[in-house]
């Protein structure tokens, strides 16, 4: 698979004693993005911003389906920062779908975001 960049993934889980909001980090170094940004008019002015993201498991170590959730933030690039409320990252998108595709040549997990 043809990679073009990495990423960073803020896991989002919730303190059982607080009730507070958690995000866990995780880097990939091998991944494949493509975005789309845009705009549609139905029912009025709507962005309708997308991406595409492919982790291959060959070229990246621990990679985990269990590291992702739908509402999860997904970051372009390498981000080191810890962070306590989603507001913290911006040019960021949101896990919308993810599928664990383990058959093929190519195994790797397909997330979707918006």
């Amino acid at each position: 698979m043809i990679t073009n960049t990495d990423i960073t993934v803020y896991h989002k889980g919730i303190d059982p004693s607080t009730r507070l909001e958690t995000w866990t980090r995780f880097y990939y170094p091998h991944c494949w993005w493509h975005d789309t940004k845009g705009s549609v008019v139905r029912d009025g002015y709507q962005y309708n911003n997308r991406v595409d993201i492919r982790i291959p498991y060959d070229e990246n170590e621990d990679l985990n389906i269990g590291n992702f959730e739908v509402g999860d933030i997904l970051y372009k690039g390498k981000l080191e920062m810890a962070i306590e409320s989603q507001s913290d990252v911006s040019n960021a998108y949101n896990i919308t779908s993810k599928t664990d595709n383990t058959f093929g040549n190519n195994p790797h997990i397909h997330l979707g975001g918006s």
